[in-house]
């Protein structure tokens, strides 16, 4: 089994404490201090994602640039045309972004304990 730092660190502590206690014996604690390995950190993978993430940022910011004329026409037809249009796309935007920010957060809080 491959662990992080900090799952090694905590999984070699509770089999000292175990065979400290006497729940386990010598051969016992031995035997499952050998059944994992402490992963090192893969700084190329970092290294990848992080340039994927930076290209990824200068396409949206070359986009954004170009896109800048039509998104401020668009915003001011928005804010010309009616309040309460205004306030149903910003009411409805608001709506989606909040259900989007539950459903991530209660995926995300499942996945850390399986």
């Amino acid at each position: 089994m491959k662990l992080n730092k900090s799952q090694g660190d905590l999984l070699k502590r509770v089999i000292e404490r175990w065979e400290a206690d006497g729940t386990i014996d010598v051969s016992t604690a031995d035997r499952l201090k050998e059944s994992y390995t402490v992963r090192s950190f893969e700084w190329k993978e970092l290294a990848k994602y992080s340039f994927w993430i930076a290209i990824v940022c200068g396409v949206i910011a070359v986009v954004l640039v170009l896109a800048d004329h039509l998104i401020m026409d668009l915003l001011e037809r928005l804010f010309l045309s009616s309040y309460s249009l205004a306030s149903g796309v910003f009411a409805v935007g608001a709506v989606l972004v909040y259900y989007w920010g539950g459903a991530t957060t209660e995926t995300d809080a499942l996945q850390g304990f399986q």
